[in-house]
């Protein structure tokens, strides 16, 4: 008589699936058997797990070809999806709003107690939203955390006073660091309270930027200057003579700000007919020009500096 003896067989398990989110179950199911022992100490054919890790189950059975003894390991994993928060802005100005937004859930509920999707909020802190779903893969629990600073929003505030084509701006701003002048001159200035010289007559829109790290405030003054050329240029006390002459002239003038001034002389149809650029300093300056070489006639002595120009007419007369 031969006998044949097979080993028995091991109890298997199946699993409804092997991934699932924190707040969800996986059900394992053993073969059937007489009992059942589980790693986590279950005692059922059918168990529900809600938490990662590797399971086996130890079963007997009167049949023992109907599987007896320690089943493989499975392994199944909870993973955790937490709600995020996406921000319209981590640095803001007071007086501004910053929109905070959650992932979609069932419900929020915000560490300043809002309960909607969106907040807007207007002072600096540190936020976070705690959501429930229903899908606890579209996610549940308390979300990452966003820090919202505000910045507080200078006062730009000042004037101003003229003497002549000279502005001298005060600066009474409030809340400012810095701040930036533009005097509608294509210049401008990070004075405090800069002192301008405008060198042309007009109406000029000056604005005053006070700034607060990435917040800032402007105010705008409007500026007329009215000033004779001489003023504009800084010189006062223009003489030239003798007029008529026969050869020498002489160009004499108080130069107030020690600025260039270039002479020319031109006939009356637009012709250089000499020029003097010599160095000027701060007072009284005479200046010769040496005519001897031009026919008789009227003409014209230009006094220039940047963009201004005195004109004095002379006669030579031989």
């Amino acid at each position: 008589v031969t006998v044949n003896v097979t080993n028995a067989p091991a109890p298997s398990i199946s699993a409804s699936s092997l991934q699932a989110c924190t707040g969800e179950t996986i059900t394992l199911t053993s073969t059937a058997a007489d009992s059942y022992s589980w790693s986590n100490g279950a005692t059922s054919q059918t168990i529900t797990v809600n938490a990662s890790g590797t399971y086996t189950v130890t079963t007997t059975n009167t049949d023992a070809c109907n599987g007896v003894g320690t089943s493989n390991p499975i392994t199944v994993t909870f993973n955790t999806v937490t709600p995020t928060v996406t921000s319209s802005a981590t640095q803001a100005c007071s007086g501004e709003v910053v929109t905070l937004t959650s992932t979609s859930a069932d419900s929020y509920v915000w560490s300043n107690g809002a309960t909607t999707q969106s907040i807007q909020v207007s002072t600096s802190g540190t936020y976070s939203v705690v959501t429930t779903n229903a899908d606890a893969c579209a996610g549940v629990g308390t979300s990452n955390t966003v820090n919202v600073n505000f910045t507080t929003t200078p006062t730009a505030a000042g004037s101003f006073t003229t003497n002549g084509n000279i502005v001298t701006f005060s600066n009474t701003s409030t809340g400012a660091s810095t701040y930036s002048w533009d005097f509608g001159d294509f210049t401008n200035s990070s004075a405090s309270a800069p002192v301008h010289a405008y060198a042309v007559n007009g109406d000029y829109q000056v604005v005053l930027t006070a700034i607060n790290g990435n917040c800032s405030d402007t105010v705008i003054f409007n500026v007329s200057i009215t000033v004779g050329v001489e003023e504009l240029m800084g010189i006062a006390n223009v003489l030239v003579y003798p007029n008529p002459t026969s050869a020498d002239v002489f160009v004499s003038f108080d130069n107030q700000n020690g600025n260039a001034i270039n002479i020319e002389v031109v006939d009356q149809l637009g012709r250089l007919v000499y020029t003097n650029s010599a160095t000027q300093m701060i007072g009284f300056n005479t200046i010769g020009l040496d005519l001897s070489s031009v026919s008789d006639g009227m003409y014209s002595v230009l006094l220039h500096s940047g963009n201004n120009t005195i004109t004095k007419r002379i006669i030579v007369k031989k």
